[in-house]
């Protein structure tokens, strides 16, 4: 068991996933943000399971029954209590007790998060009982799982593409110069993918098979769900080139993004990035045909980081190395 009295921690609270860090000894818990309960509210004694296997049960349990539920919505707190919740239980489940003590706790939040957004963030935060805690930009974080020198004077660009929202920042000096932030993320190509799924074929397909197709076109064997007609379970060939115009229509927000940030860089910067070129993080990153969109548009090499979704939490723990100089 892990007590940590003055231990720091890094927590990231994803649309999708939440994932914990310890100083010195990289994630130890990583969940699904999900929590399944009976009754009117979430309590121990109604809690019926939580993080994946709470997500396994999405579509699969009979509706009033049991209520399975996130506490985010598009990279945002919407149930503070219910976000702690979740930390809690990842924590006895990992061997992990939380003490009080002088110790930090650093919590990323969307770069675009309101004053009263980032509140939320810090209020989850604080239930784990640090002494301090302090909130930090995803993509900054990101950008530090990046496997080079951020001290150097070159300009670096990554591109955080969560199921939630996406978000581009450039550094140097391993400071933020420039960021932007949009809500379309992961999640947006899913709905897309359904809703075509329904109008176009008359089948209604679940939000994870869509994120199925959505990362893997070429292999997909059809769309496979419930026949509207008549409620039967179907399986039906679809173009392939309706799933890739889907995905370049709803993705071209942030792809814009990506060009609108790059036009108000200066000269010395533009330079750093053709050489650098532009880095992919998040769990959506890995969407059919993005990464070539983004360098089709911008003219620059555009790389995918290893395991894209962990790129936040890996930089957590980098900067968990320094947090006393972080604010």
């Amino acid at each position: 068991m892990n007590i940590f009295r003055g231990t720091d921690i890094g927590i990231d609270l994803g649309t999708s996933k939440f994932s914990i860090c310890l100083r010195g000894e990289g994630e130890v818990a990583s969940e699904a943000a999900y929590v399944a309960y009976r009754g009117d509210r979430l309590t121990e004694h109604s809690l019926v399971a939580f993080g994946d296997e709470a997500k396994d049960m999405v579509g699969k349990v009979r509706s009033g029954t049991i209520h399975v539920v996130s506490p985010m919505r598009d990279g945002i707190i919407v149930d503070c209590s219910m976000a702690s919740f979740i930390l809690q239980k990842m924590a006895q489940k990992s061997g992990i007790r939380w003490r009080r003590g002088r110790s930090s706790t650093l919590v990323t939040a969307l770069l675009g998060a309101s004053p009263l957004e980032r509140k939320a963030f810090m209020n989850v935060a604080e239930s784990l009982g640090s002494s301090r805690v302090v909130v930090l930009d995803e993509p900054l974080a990101a950008v530090n799982a990046l496997p080079v020198d951020l001290s150097e004077p070159y300009a670096q660009m990554i591109v955080d593409i969560g199921e939630g929202a996406s978000e581009a920042m450039v550094v140097c000096y391993g400071r933020k110069i420039i960021g932007r932030s949009i809500r379309v993320g992961g999640h947006s190509m899913d709905e897309a993918i359904i809703q075509y799924a329904r109008r176009d074929h008359g089948i209604i397909i679940s939000s994870l098979y869509a994120r199925q197709i959505k990362e893997s076109i070429p292999e997909s064997i059809g769309l496979r769900g419930i026949d509207m007609t008549n409620a039967m379970p179907m399986l039906k060939p679809y173009p392939t080139h309706d799933i890739v115009r889907l995905i370049t229509e709803t993705s071209e927000p942030i792809v814009e993004m990506v060009s609108e940030l790059l036009s108000v860089l200066s000269p010395d910067m533009a330079v750093d990035l053709i050489e650098n070129g532009i880095h992919l993080s998040g769990g959506a990153s890995r969407s059919y045909g993005l990464r070539d969109r983004i360098a089709a548009v911008t003219d620059l090499e555009v790389r995918l980081v290893d395991s894209p979704e962990k790129a936040v939490i890996r930089g957590c723990e980098k900067i968990l190395n320094y947090v006393d100089y972080v604010s």
